[in-house]
Order: C-alpha cells, then structure tokens, then sequence
C-alpha cells in the first residue's frame, strides 16, 4: 500500500509541502533476475526519465536538495531512514521499495 507522509520544517531544514510518497516493493520486480539489483533500479529509473542516477548508499548526515526532486530505490538489503529532519520519524526501507521525497534525508545503515 502506498503511504504519504508530510513534513514541516525544521530550521535550517525547509522541507516542502509536497509529501514523501513511499512506494513498498515498487521495483521488486525490477531487481528479482539480476546479478546486479543496483544498476537494474538505475536503469529502470533512467528509462523512466529519472536523470543523474548513481549506485552506492544514502548519506548518513541530514541533507535536503533546494532544486530538485529526489527518488530513492533500495536495491538490496535495508536501512533506517529518517525523514523530515532531526525531530522526525524513522522508516525502514528495503529491497524493492521506493521513495519519492523534496525534504531532508539522514541515514542509519
């Protein structure tokens, strides 16, 4: 099931009024045949007009994009994720899910 969740800001942080969308097992199929999950959810997000891709982990430090909109595909294993900023909640994401967000990501791997 499709979740969104919404952020307000946290200074320095601005987060956006959009909300995160979470999709769970979006490109579940995507990494299921593969020897090489990363670079088939790159791909898939590439042919899907998802530009500047690349393949490694997330940062572990709070960040947020001031212009542009950030997808995010696990492609194997799981990590805690805290969206939103520093006083927000935590979520799990793992292989085959993907998030759409604009605000501010920290990572616990």
């Amino acid at each position: 099931m499709v979740e969104t969740h919404r952020f307000k800001e946290q200074s320095p942080f601005p987060n956006h009024p959009l909300p995160v969308i979470i999709y769970p097992k979006a490109v579940e199929e995507v990494i299921q045949d593969y020897s090489n999950p990363g670079e088939a959810v790159k791909s898939f997000f590439s042919n899907n007009g998802y530009t500047n891709g690349w393949v490694n982990g997330i940062y572990d430090f709070y960040h947020f994009h001031s212009n542009t909109h950030e997808v995010l595909g696990c492609a194997s294993g799981r990590a805690t994720v805290q969206l939103g900023g520093p006083h927000s909640n935590e979520f799990t994401v793992e292989a085959g899910d993907v998030y759409s967000s604009q605000l501010v990501l920290h990572t616990n791997c």
